[in-house]
């Protein structure tokens, strides 16, 4: 599926576009270090502002705090993100499953109809339905009926919801095809595999298909009228349904859910070393230092 492949496509860039992130925020920090100004490491008042080995900021020795350029060291960055990433991932396992739970459910039928009908050249029709939709009554599919009879192999295909049918033959090669679906094309259908369609027996056949099919699309199929002499007869004939119903998930919310979650992951990485970038810019506070007290330490 194109949507699985562009979500593991996301999410592996997003994998790959972080570790880039973070050597970029390293070198540029790297190259800023050498232009930041010393300051106390506890408290980041610069040196400039020292009169003694006493830090006016914090009031420590700055034997014992340190001196040294602004700034967090890369180790401090490196381990906050790795935090943040078993953190994310946490919220959006819990989250995900709740979302999921909650977001709309797919509807799956599949059903089936097979017939013994009174024509001889008829050996039989078997016809199937597969749909999904978000409920019962609003499925989309195909709906495929093949029908054995003495001109071979005639397959009848109509979409549904829909009126656009086709007949082909066992190659799949276009027989007939139309944009109203009625009783006209079933006996079409049995025309073309070979049986009559102006006996009685031609007619009770015709009803019972027109039926089963109405009944697998959840439609009417009407019916042309029938001669008097030929009126459609309750002759015997044999039919068998099966299939099965199933509600589940949608399989296209778990990749828009990875993407939606990479990107906002990868968001995050990023505004994390912006901060740490914007907080390495931010100047210090510290008490200004008079000409008369200028006395280095």
């Amino acid at each position: 599926m194109v949507l699985n492949i562009v979500a593991l496509a996301c999410v592996a860039g997003a994998i790959v576009a972080a570790p880039i992130l973070f050597r970029r925020h390293v070198a540029r920090g790297a190259m800023a270090g050498g232009a930041a100004p010393v300051v106390c490491l506890s408290c980041h008042t610069p040196a400039d502002a020292l009169t003694s080995f006493t830090c006016p900021g914090c009031g420590r020795d700055v034997r014992e705090a340190g001196l040294g350029p602004r700034g967090r060291p890369v180790v401090v960055h490196f381990w906050t993100l790795v935090v943040y990433t078993f953190a994310y991932l946490l919220a959006a396992t819990v989250g995900g499953s709740l979302l999921s739970n909650a977001l709309p459910k797919v509807h799956r039928t599949s059903r089936n109809t097979t017939m013994t009908l009174s024509s001889p050249e008829i050996r039989g029709v078997e016809m199937f339905l597969d749909g999904k939709g978000r409920d019962e009554q609003h499925l989309a599919g195909m709906l495929t009926g093949e029908m054995y009879g003495a001109g071979g192999v005639v397959t009848l295909e109509l979409p549904v919801p829909g009126q656009r049918w086709r007949l082909l033959d066992a190659t799949g090669q276009q027989l007939d095809a139309g944009d109203r679906l009625d009783g006209k094309v079933v006996y079409r259908w049995m025309e073309l595999a070979g049986a009559p369609t102006d006996t009685p027996v031609a007619h009770s056949d015709a009803a019972h298909i027109a039926a089963a099919v109405g009944q697998l699309t959840g439609t009417r199929l009407e019916m042309p009228p029938v001669p008097r002499t030929g009126r459609a007869l309750s002759l015997s004939y044999s039919s068998s349904s099966g299939g099965g119903y199933s509600v589940g998930r949608d399989p296209r919310w778990a990749p828009l859910l990875a993407i939606v979650a990479a990107a906002v992951w990868l968001g995050g990485v990023q505004l994390i070393l912006l901060s740490y970038r914007a907080g390495a810019g931010r100047p210090a506070p510290g008490p200004p230092l008079s000409a008369s007290e200028g006395v280095a330490p």
